[in-house]
């Protein structure tokens, strides 16, 4: 019987933007929330004056010049790489528009006599330039036009802006919806936001009658979005009573395994370790998260209560992110309980032992092909995995511990893991001085001198690249080795992702047992991995890393304390690649600078967290809670919220009672600014 041919491909104009912007349907674009709003009511027919903001003016085009990449003059658009176009406005002032890159995207413009645009303007020797121009279509002008983000690489704003246009019929549609998602009856919406309906609030947000208006809407949206989260998380918060959850952990078993320990704990890390066992010791499922900033010893604290639950009788495992950091808990777990037995789950196995299982994903089918669930379990670094795949290893009375390196402050973790219950680790065991910087590229021979200098003292130094394949956004990692090999013959030692894992292992062991004073890698030890001389870390192009994974890679140095250096090295100016940014004035580069300050201003995680949602506003959530944890996620989507908006919201919900508490423990001991 013949086959039925499969439907063709869908080409990317035929797919509709709702889809491409990854919602479920048309009526949700109107939960797209503008960044701004603009009056295009009244155009200036002069050019502002020099650095006084952005403005809405008309000019008139008289000429143009277009240069190629070499900076010669040329007459094609395909070649041009720089554009520069000469206007008046109505007084006979003249003035330069200059496109750098994408020329393209100014064709119209060359060809029109009279531009509207929206802009700002400064002197360049002596000539004045408009910059950030947005150009104003004029069927626009006279209204209150909402200005979105587009998503780069797949919709550009224009495309949304367009096509949110085009769903304004949906609005009652969109209301109702809005309603369902928020849980509110009508009466309780208008109570809450002063809107007779849903849909007049979404109309005011996507057609206001004046920026005032508009940026109303946009505050009500955001209150409303974050109420929401906190309903979530409380609702979430919710415990069920199991008795079979409780894990009978003696006092005496436990005080023998802190005993055997071969250092005394930080204050935190026993605040957590008691915190984890009463859970255990409960009648209901334990659901708690674990964050610990970089080198806080987090993995000590969940051991210890693993090792005790196990004691006690109970059915153990451990689902680790990567196969690295299950051979480093097994080496952990072998050296501090040496006569409890450890078993690592490989891909396959049909036979569990009685012992502390230790795996990837591989927990997940080994334990599904035995019988009886697990009683406690422990997701290390929890953001690498899906709800799915957690749900897999969880029955009704199983007590579920999420760990997290990443210093995530502790009103965003009980918001973005569903009112989990929060234990953190701020302290360092070890006392630690790392010197962070910016390196730029006209710095690259005194950093690989200091390189050198840091060998000769006896330290190891890790140079990590953003991409592994040749032909990606960085050199491949083989190649950039060779050239550091030439610089240390017979020292350098490899580790990516594509690599097999025993050719991983070899590679860490080598820096482990000093046989190599470099290591080339990408992020693949970005998490967990220990090596006792790393005193330098160098990040290739830092500018395509996020915060946290910057400062979970800078806690690879000195991690049994002392001097270290973290350099971010930018081997190439940072540009404004993002058209989003670039187009309405944001500039990309400008920010990307500040996150990089971040890391050379701020060593403590938790306070950097912070300043980075300060900076990036909170708008993470839901990608994260829909991807990794499913719980809470925002009503609205591209829509920043402050951090101290949610801590307000907590605090009065009494969501987290201790939360106005540990704010002001954390002022006196100055672990955040607050």
């Amino acid at each position: 019987m013949a086959t039925k041919p499969p439907p063709p491909a869908e080409k990317k104009e035929d797919v509709p933007v709702w889809k491409r912007m990854g919602l479920a349907a048309p009526e949700q674009l109107l939960f797209w929330v503008p960044h701004e709003y603009l009056d295009f009511n009244a155009p200036q027919y002069v050019f502002p004056e020099a650095n006084t903001g952005r403005c809405l003016f008309a000019c008139t085009v008289f000429s143009h010049r277009m240069f190629d990449e070499d900076n010669v003059p040329t007459n094609s658009l395909g070649k041009a790489r720089r554009l520069v176009i000469n206007v008046k406005d109505h007084w006979g002032n003249n003035a330069e528009i200059a496109v750098f890159g994408n020329v393209f995207e100014w064709k119209s413009a060359i060809g029109k006599h009279a531009l509207y645009l929206y802009a700002e303007t400064d002197f360049f020797n002596k000539t004045l330039q408009i910059r950030k121009a947005l150009q104003i279509d004029p069927s626009q002008l006279g209204s209150i036009v909402p200005i979105y983000k587009g998503i780069p690489g797949r919709v550009k704003a224009q495309t949304v802006s367009n096509a949110i246009t085009g769903s304004l019929p949906l609005l009652e549609k969109a209301g109702q919806l809005l309603l369902q998602k928020s849980g509110l009856s009508a009466d309780a919406f208008e109570r809450l936001t002063g809107y007779p309906s849903p849909h007049a609030l979404l109309l005011a947000l996507h057609a206001p009658n004046s920026v005032l208006e508009g940026e109303e809407a946009l505050a009500i949206t955001r209150a409303l979005c974050v109420q929401t989260l906190v309903k979530a998380a409380q609702a979430n918060k919710v415990k069920r009573h199991v008795p079979t959850s409780a894990i009978p952990i003696q006092d005496e078993t436990l005080q023998t395994l802190l005993s055997a320990l071969p250092y005394t704990l930080t204050q935190d890390q026993q605040t957590a370790i008691r915190e984890i066992v009463a859970d255990l010791r409960s009648a209901r499922p334990m659901n708690r998260l674990l964050a610990g900033d970089v080198g806080t010893g987090k993995t000590l604290v969940f051991l210890v209560p693993l090792v005790a639950a196990y004691l006690a009788g109970a059915r153990v495992a451990v689902m680790t992110a990567n196969q690295l950091l299950v051979e480093q808990a097994l080496r952990e777990l072998a050296e501090y309980f040496p006569d409890v037995p450890a078993f690592q789950v490989k891909p396959g196995i049909r036979e569990l032992p009685n012992a502390i299982l230790v795996g990837t994903t591989s927990v997940i089918g080994a334990v599904a092909r035995t019988k009886g669930g697990l009683d406690f379990v422990i997701t290390d670094e929890a953001h690498k995995f899906s709800v799915a795949q957690k749900q897999a290893l969880v029955d009704e009375h199983t007590n579920l511990l999420e760990a997290t390196a990443t210093a995530i402050p502790r009103t965003l973790a009980v918001v973005q893991f569903g009112g989990m219950d929060v234990s953190l680790l701020r302290q360092c065991p070890v006392e630690k001085d790392i010197v962070s910087r910016i390196v730029l590229e006209h710095e690259k021979d005194r950093l690989l001198e200091f390189v050198k200098r840091v060998a000769a003292a006896g330290k190891q130094t890790a140079i990590v690249y953003a991409a592994v394949s040749t032909g990606s956004e960085a050199k491949s990692i083989e190649a950039n080795a060779s050239k550091w090999a030439k610089h240390f013959p017979g020292q350098v030692a490899i580790a990516h992702g594509q690599m097999l894992e025993a050719e991983k292992q070899e590679a860490l062991r080598q820096m482990r047992d000093k046989e190599k004073r470099i290591l080339v890698a990408s992020t693949v030890i970005e998490v967990g991995i220990t090596l006792a001389s790393l005193g330098c870390l160098i990040v290739v192009n830092a500018e395509l890393f996020g915060v946290a994974q910057l400062h979970q890679l800078r806690g690879r140095v000195s991690r049994y304390g002392g001097k270290g250096y973290f350099f971010l090295y930018l081997p190439k100016p940072v540009i404004d690649d993002n058209e989003e940014d670039a187009t309405y004035g944001k500039t990309a580069a400008d920010r990307t600078m500040k996150r990089l300050q971040l890391l050379v201003d701020h060593s403590n995680g938790f306070d950097l967290a912070e300043k980075d949602a300060e900076l990036r506003g909170v708008g993470d959530l839901t990608s994260a809670g829909s991807s990794q944890h499913g719980k809470t996620a925002f009503l609205f989507r591209n829509l920043k919220v402050g951090i101290h908006e949610l801590k307000k919201a907590m605090a009065t919900a009494g969501l987290e009672a201790d939360v106005v508490a540990f704010l002001e423990l954390a002022r006196k001991q100055q672990w955040i600014d607050v």
